[in-house]
C-alpha cells in the first residue's frame, strides 16, 4: 500500500469517526476494509457525504443501513451502491413544490382568469339612496 493510500484511508477513518460519532482505532483489519473502499475510488469527502445523507434518511424515517463500522464499511459493494444512489439523486432535478389545487390555480391551468371579474363598484351614496328609495316605496305602499 502506498503512502498516499495510507493517508487517504486514515482521512476516511477520521471522517467516519467524526461524522458518525462512532469511535474505533484504525487497526489492520479495519485498514483492510478501508483499503477495499479506497480501491473503488471512494475518498473522505464521499464518506462525509454518505454519513450525512444516511443521517438525513434516518431522521426522515427512510430505510437506511446502520452507521456501525461493520455495516457502513464492512461491505464495499454496499457503500459503493449507496454512493451511486446519492450521486444520482444529486444529479436529478429537485422535487417541485406541491401543486396548487385551489380554485384559482385550476382556473389558470385551463386558460381562464384566476378569478371572475367583480362587478364594478358603486359609491356608498348611490347604495344608500337606492336603499332608502326602496324603503320609502315599501312604507308608502303599506300606508295606502
Amino acid at each position: 500500500m502506498s503512502l498516499d493510500a495510507y493517508h487517504a484511508i486514515a482521512a476516511m477513518h477520521a471522517a467516519y469517526c467524526r461524522e458518525s460519532g462512532m469511535t474505533g482505532i484504525l487497526d489492520p483489519s479495519r485498514e483492510r476494509m478501508w483499503f477495499e473502499v479506497y480501491k473503488r475510488g471512494i475518498r473522505a469527502p464521499d464518506v462525509v457525504d454518505l454519513i450525512r445523507w444516511m443521517k438525513w434518511k434516518q431522521k426522515n424515517q427512510k430505510p437506511c443501513r446502520s452507521l456501525t463500522f461493520r455495516n457502513f464499511v464492512g461491505s464495499a459493494d454496499f457503500m459503493e451502491e449507496d454512493l451511486a444512489e446519492l450521486r444520482s439523486r444529486r444529479r436529478s432535478a429537485p422535487a417541485k413544490a406541491a401543486q396548487e389545487t385551489d380554485r384559482a390555480s385550476v382556473l389558470r391551468s385551463s386558460g381562464r382568469p384566476a378569478a371572475p371579474e367583480p362587478p364594478p363598484g358603486r359609491p356608498a351614496a348611490a347604495v344608500m339612496t337606492s336603499f332608502f328609495d326602496g324603503l320609502r316605496k315599501t312604507i308608502e305602499e303599506e300606508s295606502k
